[in-house]
């Protein structure tokens, strides 16, 4: 019930598309009950990050405790073929490094860029796994907008950022009409979600 018949006669996930193209490398090797922990292990990283330069090396350690021993790891990191604890994980780095760029008035601007640019490609990857992370991403966007003057951060890292999001709807929108035959289309039932 959850899957979209394409014309080519393949079969795709109409809630999680894009998680296929994640886990196909640990498939290949025969490690895909590492995909998620992967991730997860990303995310951790992230989250240490983010919270050693907010708070300080002290709360980020038990900050990757909570995330490690959080309902969603606890029940779903185990679970090699559902994405939501792989794209939680995407949403965490993203919001770590995120909250580490903005912090960290004193890094240069360019370590501050490619940060950043890694924090928004992690949110649109999570995006690209399940299209209803698009909220997630579009606080990271305000967040990043809101605290710009603030954070000092320079034009080019929000033009940077903003050239990241865009190229990110390119992709999902030619996905969609490729996979599903319309832009607006994500392969749910008819009637089930429209954005046409």
């Amino acid at each position: 019930m959850q899957w979209h018949h394409m014309a080519s006669g393949y079969w795709i996930s109409e809630k999680n598309p894009g998680y296929l193209f994640f886990s196909v490398i640990f498939y290949a090797m025969g490690l895909l009950r590492l995909a998620p922990l992967f991730f997860g292990a990303l995310a951790c990283g992230g989250i240490f990050l983010g919270m050693r330069r907010w708070v300080s090396e002290r709360a980020a350690a038990p900050a990757v405790w909570i995330y490690c021993f959080s309902g969603t790891a606890l029940t779903l990191a185990w679970r090699n073929t559902m994405p939501s604890f792989t794209d939680a994980s995407l949403i965490a780095i993203g919001f770590g490094l995120l909250v580490g760029v903005v912090v960290a008035i004193e890094a240069s601007n360019r370590r501050r860029l490619w940060v950043g640019l890694a924090a928004f490609v992690s949110l649109e990857c999570a995006v690209f796994i399940r299209s209803t992370n698009l909220i997630e991403l579009g606080v990271a966007v305000a967040a990043a907008a809101l605290l710009a003057r603030t954070a000092k951060l320079h034009r080019s890292a929000l033009v940077t950022r903003s050239s990241s999001v865009a190229v990110l709807f390119a992709i999902l929108v030619g996905f969609d009409q490729w996979t599903y035959g319309s832009a607006t289309s994500m392969g749910y039932s008819a009637g089930e979600i429209s954005f046409s």
